[in-house]
């Protein structure tokens, strides 16, 4: 199969080089130390003569195998690499990621197979199913996020209160700000969002992520669909949070005005104790008063 073949000519490479290294380098120099600590030129055992010359004596054989050894004296291995260059971080070859099974023959011998890999199919398979194939969808979602971090940094209700008030006046100014904040939501936020989406797609055209697609057909499997859903998400966690937040932050306000404890010394002398000075204590106390 072409993927096995294509892992045993990498193999084969990888052992060829190796193998010219040891000859042409690693033995020459270990003899050559042998040569030289025995002092013969001859000693530690010639494994490679270089080609002689016609008409060449015994005495040229020396002769030219010691000069066949100076060939590669001044061959350093480290001088062969890249600078720089870790030969066992080299990036592995496209032929060498693909899937192996187990293949049960008879006998009950088992043998890895190759199987066949197209990297093509599979990043057609991977883009037929992500929306992240545009820059306009990552612009969609980015800009859609911070719609979706400003409304979280809103409140619905007020809570912090800078003097005593009636009750009547205290639930008039609650129903403003969550009016105020209805009014916010409905009109500026899901206008806001429907712009972003409208003004990243208006240019696409035709394909995945039409915004002019009439049939329903097509709608419900183009990418548009999916991204609409992804949208619709984002706004149901964001006001999720948002509520569970304000409601939060109005208990928070609430307890401010609590103290932790009251001493009733006498029908004129009452005393309130808070955790900590906070801005409720240092302005107003109370909350509320009945005239």
């Amino acid at each position: 199969e072409p993927a096995v073949n294509d892992l045993v000519t990498e193999a084969n490479l990888d052992f060829a080089r190796t193998m010219n290294k040891i000859v042409f380098i690693h033995q020459p120099l270990v003899n050559q130390s042998r040569r030289s600590e025995s002092g013969d030129p001859l000693a530690g055992g010639d494994s490679w003569n270089p080609p002689m010359t016609d008409g060449a004596s015994s005495g040229g054989t020396a002769k030219g195998s010691s000069e066949g050894w100076q060939i590669f004296d001044e061959v350093d291995v480290d001088e062969l690499e890249e600078p720089d260059e870790n030969p066992f971080a080299r990036q592995a070859p496209w032929f060498a990621l693909c899937p192996v099974k187990d293949v049960h023959l008879a006998g009950g011998v088992v043998h890895n197979a190759p199987e066949e890999y197209s990297f093509t199919t599979t990043f057609s398979n991977f883009l037929f199913a992500s929306l992240y194939i545009k820059e306009a969808v990552v612009r969609t979602l980015c800009s859609v996020a911070d719609e979706c971090l400003w409304l979280l940094g809103q409140s619905v209700y007020t809570s912090r209160f800078q003097k005593a008030m009636k009750l009547e006046q205290f639930r008039q100014i609650e129903k403003t700000a969550i009016t105020h904040m209805a009014h916010k939501i409905k009109d500026a936020w899901v206008q806001n969002l429907q712009k972003i989406v409208l003004n990243n797609f208006e240019n696409v055209g035709k394909g995945w992520f039409s915004v002019a697609e009439s049939n329903p057909d097509t709608y419900r499997q183009g990418k548009m669909k999916k991204l609409l859903a992804v949208i619709r998400f984002m706004m149901q966690d964001t006001m999720r949070y948002f509520a569970l937040d304000s409601v939060a932050q109005y208990c928070e306000g609430l307890e401010m005005h609590c103290p932790t404890e009251v001493s009733v010394n006498s029908l004129l002398d009452v005393q309130s104790t808070f955790a900590s000075p906070t801005e409720a204590e240092l302005s107003s106390p109370r909350l509320l008063h009945l005239a």
